[in-house]
């Protein structure tokens, strides 16, 4: 508007010269979604994509070559402004049964050995006050899942809240607090993020029975749940938990995690 950058000129340029997307694509050589990106200026141009499209569009070469790109610092500034006016929502914590160190002694009791190696792998963890602070609030029900979870963390996943409601797809089923029976989908989450999945823990779902899953997941733009299953579970209502939850379920056994998390362990120098 008041100064040109590199994002507006290649925009520009590309009306000039007739091109669309994909016929830029066939001759600059970038993928059309690569190209979007850099006009709406939610990605920067490397050195050699400035030169590869100025040799394409002739008209306005000195712009693309020169001028100022706009760092993706000024749109999370723009973001975080926005969200000052508008209402905090408080993180919602699931309600738990037992206090999350009382999960903890009881895995280190059950898995003496995996728990000893997990948590001196977790002790190195680059976050790891913030993993103190979220896990002493989580909540969890059983050893088994603060098994599962401990090797999440032990292969460097890191701890965050998020509003379920705030990742597409919609979830087929409301989110509520189980006690309460409202929704909470809305509210921020304390989740565990690896690199290809995001887990909630114990979040429940109103659907004709209220029914919570150990773990709700998030991976390219699939929701799914996790449920760890350990010795004597119940497994009469299984199958109608899942026809009620309209999503795909997985289940992990005793012996599925143990394999987890002795291959996680194998992978971090940690043997148990």
């Amino acid at each position: 508007m008041y100064k040109k950058t590199f994002h507006t000129a290649l925009a520009e340029a590309r009306r000039v010269s007739g091109l669309s997307l994909r016929q830029l694509e066939a001759v600059g050589g970038l993928p059309a979604r690569r190209l979007t990106r850099l006009e709406r200026g939610i990605a920067l141009p490397t050195p050699e994509e400035r030169r590869a499209l100025a040799s394409v569009l002739r008209t306005h070469i000195f712009d693309i070559l020169n001028l100022p790109v706009r760092p993706r610092r000024l749109y999370q500034t723009l973001k975080n402004r926005g969200r000052r006016l508008l209402p905090e929502q408080k993180p919602f914590y699931p309600p738990r049964d037992r206090p999350s160190r009382i999960r903890l002694y009881a895995a280190q009791s059950q898995y003496p050995r995996e728990m000893k190696a997990l948590r001196k792998s977790i002790h190195q963890h680059q976050s790891f006050e913030e993993l103190n602070c979220l896990c002493e609030q989580l909540a969890l029900d059983s050893s088994l899942e603060c098994l599962f979870l401990s090797s999440l963390f032990a292969e460097g996943a890191e701890p965050l809240v998020l509003a379920p409601y705030s990742l597409p797809p919609r979830l087929p089923q409301q989110v509520i607090c189980p006690l309460r029976k409202v929704d909470v989908g809305f509210r921020p989450f304390p989740c565990v993020k690896t690199h290809k999945r995001l887990y909630i823990p114990q979040v429940a779902f109103a659907t004709p029975s209220t029914f919570v899953v150990d773990f709700l997941c998030h991976q390219d733009g699939k929701w799914s749940a996790l449920e760890i299953d350990g010795r004597g579970h119940d497994d009469k209502r299984d199958r109608e938990k899942e026809r009620a939850l309209g999503i795909s379920v997985t289940r992990l056994d005793e012996g599925e995690v143990l394999k987890r998390v002795h291959t996680v362990l194998r992978r971090r120098g940690f043997a148990a």
